[in-house]
């Protein structure tokens, strides 16, 4: 693994950002340069081994987040080349240039944002690669247009892939952690009802959206629970149970009183 420079890192960067009208180009410089700081003494781990992170270069964050800043910077700059360099980065196949492309995503604002994220994560088996899409792709489009992105999650959360409706917890959850975001109360309205149905990746984005809406307003998650245990049955009850640990003591008390009474 080549050691980080910062000086030699920033010309790297901008060896790449050169091609920032050439796709194809692009991707092969940034594949290039990736690969001097690929980790080849550690060996992969046996959850590795058996194909979720199967295509990391391991490459130190710190690189991984220079590059995003620029590539993000200069998409905005010109953005008639974002879709095409995102693209191109995302079909390269490995972890790093993945979450590149989500950079490049987060500084676009227009409505195809969604349907290029959508497009994306469709297929993708990398959780840490969808959380990346949520997370950092979305920003900027959600952010802009808060209307526009709580009518898209509507639409994520009945669609049938279930990928894409673990996207969309994944999504909202994002949204909730942002202290500027308005629309809690939308979203309580959105997940009506998933406690009982969700399983599996759906479940595990859930707890996560869960988490943060409790680190926005307990006594509403606590209320929204509530109703859940109420209407949702056994597996609303065990999904509970399974976020009582997010709550301030009261509210976990309040929870803990509904369980046992049914």
């Amino acid at each position: 693994m080549t050691a980080v420079k910062p000086t030699r890192l920033n010309e790297q960067i901008d060896e790449v950002l050169e091609r920032i009208s050439d796709p194809i180009a692009l991707r092969r410089k940034c594949v290039d340069i990736l690969d001097l700081y690929a980790d080849r003494t550690r060996r992969p781990n046996l959850m590795e081994t058996m194909g979720e992170a199967a295509h990391s270069l391991r490459v130190p964050r710190p690189v991984i987040r220079a590059f995003g800043v620029a590539l993000r910077r200069r998409a905005q700059e010109q953005p008639e080349y974002a879709r095409a360099a995102s693209a191109a980065l995302w079909e390269a196949g490995y972890r790093e240039t993945q979450f590149l492309a989500c950079s490049i995503l987060s500084g676009q604002v227009h409505n195809d944002v969604s349907k290029w994220a959508i497009d994306y994560v469709a297929k993708c088996d990398d959780q840490e690669v969808v959380a990346e899409m949520a997370k950092v792709g979305l920003h900027g489009w959600r952010i802009s247009d808060v209307s526009r992105f709580l009518a898209a999650e509507e639409v994520w959360l009945n669609d049938s892939n279930r990928r894409i409706r673990s996207f969309a917890l994944l999504a909202l959850g994002a949204a909730a952690e942002d202290d500027q975001f308005k629309g809690i109360p939308s979203i309580f309205r959105l997940i009506a009802g998933f406690t009982a149905k969700a399983k599996g990746g759906e479940r595990r984005a859930l707890r996560y959206l869960i988490q943060a809406l409790v680190g926005r307003s307990p006594p509403e998650a606590a209320r929204f629970l509530m109703d859940e245990i109420a209407d949702g049955g056994n597996p609303s009850e065990n999904f509970s149970r399974s976020a009582l640990e997010f709550f301030p003591s009261r509210q976990r008390r309040l929870l803990e009183r509904t369980l046992s009474s049914q």
